[in-house]
């Protein structure tokens, strides 16, 4: 089962806990590790059973040992762009995917018919649902704008209990739950005690879900100390993205992270700093480039790896500065051994803009890298839109025999991304490469 955020995956899944009558035993797990599902089989020795599994691509290989197992019916949930990412190493498995992303009109009226007037906006409608038939769309067309300056008012008040609340939201906003060990660093042991470390997160109140009474979401949650997250992942990804440019408060949120928090300290680091570094927000804390590069420096510092170097020349790129950029994807390249399409990806798409007003036959090689991405990577869908609409700046600058072999090689990989034959593309995928599509049939 797959979906986009705020779909419904683990309500559906909690609904087919409790409602599918079965005479085998039930059981669910959340983010499994190989060391979990070995336990769980252990347990159950050889007797059949159904397994319901949340966020399961945590580690992949774990979802591999238990589509192996034939005395399990596991029923799997997690993002559509989770899945996209991780198809290629279960493909050779028997599984049926079921796409959750679409609502019809029915299930849109219900659930404008559930929400509160006072919530509403007048004259709600379904009527543009076939253009977007997902829950987020409904909602943003339907309900009233939600004020996140609340953040604002927060922070006049009690600005300590406000920064550590965004530590929380944009540490959750990556998928995991904050320790309070985590909050310990952040603040810093030597001008605070543990117990007015407390009184701050206290203060934060019911903004905060505190998870040591209820771990079955994080296997790793122990008693030893405690652990905290925003109501929802996307309500923490909503006041992130909420956030205006240049705040001060969330710039210093994050200088005082990456300083503070030793990556030992971060639960589930890897599946952290998939999102934590991600240009999009760094460069709307951080829109001076100095202030971005003295950023990304001290990130290099804690975590030498390709995904910090891969999102630094993203970040650069974003402003035009293509020589710092160039320097940062050069030292992602040089240590990319299992992410080389991807790295291989950002460094052509950069190449590319760079050149297309200058230089036809650079913007051709950058094209060739790209095309390269499509046709070797099992992952192709990451680039595949990247490509057709670099294949059409191309054909709409220079309009020439290579222009169109471009095109006819772009709507080759988008037809075969969107057709029904395809069980890799996610429907919201589906979706935007048909507006692509649309846009590349009008050069042939």
């Amino acid at each position: 089962m797959i979906g986009i955020r705020c779909s419904g995956k683990t309500t559906l899944m909690m609904q087919l806990i409790h409602g599918f009558e079965t005479q085998l035993p039930k059981f669910f797990m959340v983010a499994p590790t190989v060391e979990k599902v070995k336990s769980f089989l252990k347990r159950i020795r050889n007797n059949k059973c159904i397994l319901f599994v949340d966020d399961c691509f945590r580690d992949t290989d774990a979802v591999i040992i238990l589509l192996k197992n034939k005395n399990i019916q596991a029923v799997l949930f997690d993002r559509d762009f989770n899945y996209e990412r991780q198809y290629h190493k279960i493909s050779d498995f028997s599984f049926e995917k079921v796409d959750i992303t679409e609502i019809n009109k029915i299930e849109a009226q219900a659930i404008l018919d559930a929400i509160p007037e006072d919530l509403k906006r007048t004259n709600t409608t379904t009527k543009h649902l076939y253009k977007d038939p997902t829950i987020l769309s409904l909602l943003a067309k339907n309900l009233k704008a939600v004020n996140f300056n609340f953040i604002k008012k927060f922070e006049e008040k009690d600005l300590e209990a406000a920064q550590v609340f965004l530590m929380v939201c944009y540490v959750h906003s990556c998928g995991v739950p904050c320790s309070f060990d985590m909050i310990y660093s952040f603040l810093d042991d030597e001008k605070y005690t543990w117990q007015e470390m407390f009184n701050i997160v206290d203060r934060i109140g019911g903004l905060l879900t505190d998870l040591s009474f209820n771990n079955e979401q994080y296997p790793f949650i122990d008693s030893i100390q405690n652990y905290y997250q925003c109501r929802s992942r996307y309500l923490a990804e909503k006041i992130i993205n909420s956030i205006p440019q240049n705040d001060e408060i969330f710039k210093n949120v994050l200088w005082k992270f990456t300083k503070n928090v030793p990556q030992y300290k971060i639960c589930q680091y890897d599946k952290f700093r998939r999102s934590a570094y991600d240009s999009k927000i760094i460069s709307k804390a951080f829109p001076y480039v100095d202030e971005g590069e003295e950023f990304y420096l001290l990130c290099s510092e804690k975590d030498d790896s390709e995904y910090i170097y891969q999102q630094a020349a993203l970040y650069f790129a974003e402003f035009e500065e293509y020589k710092k950029a160039f320097n940062w994807i050069d030292k992602a390249r040089s240590l990319a051994y299992y992410n080389r399409f991807s790295i291989d990806s950002t460094y052509a798409q950069i190449y590319f803009d760079v050149n297309i007003d200058i230089d036809e036959s650079t913007a051709y090689d950058a094209l060739k890298v790209l095309e390269k991405c499509c046709n070797s990577d099992k992952r192709r869908i990451l680039h595949v839109e990247e490509f057709a609409n670099r294949a059409i700046k191309f054909h709409e600058k220079y309009n020439d025999e290579n222009s169109k072999d471009f095109i006819k090689s772009a709507l080759g990989f988008v037809d075969d991304s969107i057709s029904e034959k395809n069980i890799i593309t996610s429907q919201i995928n589906k979706w935007r490469l048909r507006e692509v599509k649309s846009k590349l049939n009008k050069y042939l």
